[in-house]
């Protein structure tokens, strides 16, 4: 999700408008927001199409300041 749609489903202005999450469900109530610090190219909406570094991992760090790489591509090491 972009940080604007993340604003809008969460009611709230905790996330930067500007930036992509990733957001990874646990069960009930329970879930990682991951900020993306690799590219994108999503800009007003997020979706698998904008979503354009297919070659290596995306790289984020969630809430609890945890780094993630998150495999997009049909090869994941």
């Amino acid at each position: 999700m972009t940080g604007s749609e993340l604003n809008s489903a969460t009611t709230s202005f905790n996330y930067s408008s500007y930036s992509t999450y990733a957001i990874i469900f646990w069960g009930e109530g329970q879930a990682s927001v991951i900020k993306l610090s690799s590219y994108t190219g999503c800009v007003s909406e997020a979706d698998k199409n904008c979503i354009t570094n297919t070659y290596t991992n995306l790289k984020g760090r969630d809430q609890d300041n945890d780094d993630w790489e998150i495999c997009v591509s049909n090869y994941c090491y």
